[in-house]
């Protein structure tokens, strides 16, 4: 458990460390933009020339072009490739740097404008788009920022205790929201990953039972062993070469694995027989597509799932089982492992016969393009037997 609560609290800092470099993303730009604005127009107004304490509001809009120009600079490219202490530490950087902008604005806007901290409140606005992660680091940083505010005004700008306390006000009260926002965000994302864990775990257990229903098929038919993997496997990647997104090709290969559930209502001596199959047997064998239909059609969440299992013996040219659909009539998917099926067929060893060589297979789905095959997928499954140099796609 406490290794668990550890990943967790990891996965929680890594989340909100990129939610922070999401709004720099956004953020920084048009900070430099502003205050390069900004100081156009001091330099316009002749604001510099008055005093010449006011170059520190200079400084501060440097301080601030410059934070900013630097984050937009790093995170131009693969942020995959930037690791997680390096975000962190450009979000302190780039939050110490706020702060030091906030100090002489605040400097130059009271001692030198007389203006009731304007400036200092809006930055400190700013500065909740790097927020501090952990509670200590947040209560520190504000502590040090808050001393050394105080510090300086009781130097420079007044001695007043109503001054005084009414800075010590706004630090605490900026200090508690800011912490309070944190604890919140984090509580939400510590949620959403204990909700996001609890998925994982279903759905290993939705794969783990989705496999165990495919070995239970494996495990009464003794000359195919494999053969449900395999196809879950061809089909996958002819999904794959076909387009189809990372959701849907898992979705083929859950569908390839199930395609001959309808196997476990058909009798073992049949389905083990080692001889030629009569004509009543045979009849029993192409009952296992209705059968796996029938098991299937209930489970909702895998698109088509009883529809491979139903129509994976159907044949291009209609003249396939159970049903005689042809053509664009037959689902995609039960065209995808009807290629699937019949390849892995021909590179199985079975009692009557060896692997075929690839050579051979080639040319037989070549061959049964257009006719036992949708012509596109075979296609596809053609190309990746060229791609198969080694024959790896055997059993």
């Amino acid at each position: 458990m406490p290794d668990n609560n550890i990943q967790l609290q990891e996965k929680i800092y890594q989340r909100y460390t990129d939610t922070c470099i999401a709004r720099l993303h956004w953020m920084a730009p048009l900070i430099a933009i502003a205050q390069i604005i900004m100081a156009f127009l001091d330099f316009n107004s002749g604001f510099f020339a008055q005093h010449n304490l006011n170059y520190l509001n200079l400084l501060a809009e440097a301080i601030l072009i410059v934070g900013s120009c630097i984050v937009c600079f790093l995170f131009v490219g693969d942020e995959s490739q930037q690791t997680q202490s390096f975000k962190v530490r450009l979000i302190v950087l780039y939050r110490i740097s706020i702060m030091a902008a906030i100090i002489l604005f605040m400097f130059t806007d009271v001692y030198v404008r007389h203006t009731a901290m304007g400036t200092y409140m809006i930055f400190l606005f700013v500065l909740q788009i790097t927020p501090a992660y952990k509670t200590v680091t947040n209560w520190v940083q504000f502590g040090v920022f808050g001393a050394l505010t105080i510090i300086l005004y009781s130097a420079f700008v007044s001695h007043e205790a109503n001054t005084m306390f009414g800075t010590i006000f706004i630090f605490f009260a900026f200090a508690v929201s800011t912490n309070y926002l944190r604890s919140y965000f984090t509580k939400q994302l510590k949620e959403y990953f204990k909700a996001e864990e609890s998925n994982l775990r279903f759905q290993r257990l939705s794969d783990q039972t989705i496999v165990a229903l495919s070995d239970t098929v494996e495990a009464k038919d003794l000359y195919t062993k494999g053969h449900s993997q395999r196809v879950a496997n061809y089909s996958a990647e002819i999904a794959r070469r076909l387009g189809y997104d990372d959701e849907r090709i898992k979705e083929v290969y859950y569908i390839g694995l199930m395609h001959d559930i309808g196997k476990i209502g058909v009798p073992d001596s049949v389905i083990n027989k080692k001889g030629r199959l009569t004509d009543e047997e045979f009849a029993e064998i192409k009952n296992h597509p209705g059968i796996g239909y029938d098991i299937l059609k209930q489970i909702s969440e895998i698109k088509d799932i009883s529809e491979g299992a139903r129509w994976h013996h159907e044949r291009f040219d209609g003249r396939g089982y159970p049903d005689g659909l042809a053509g664009e009539d037959i689902p995609v998917i039960a065209r995808i492992i009807a290629v699937a099926d019949a390849y892995d067929a021909m590179t199985s060893n079975r009692s009557y016969r060896n692997v075929m060589e690839q050579n051979a297979v080639y040319e037989q789905i070549q061959t049964n393009a257009g006719s036992q095959f949708d012509p596109e997928i075979a296609k596809v499954m053609l190309e990746m037997i060229k791609d198969d140099t080694g024959y790896a796609m055997r059993e």
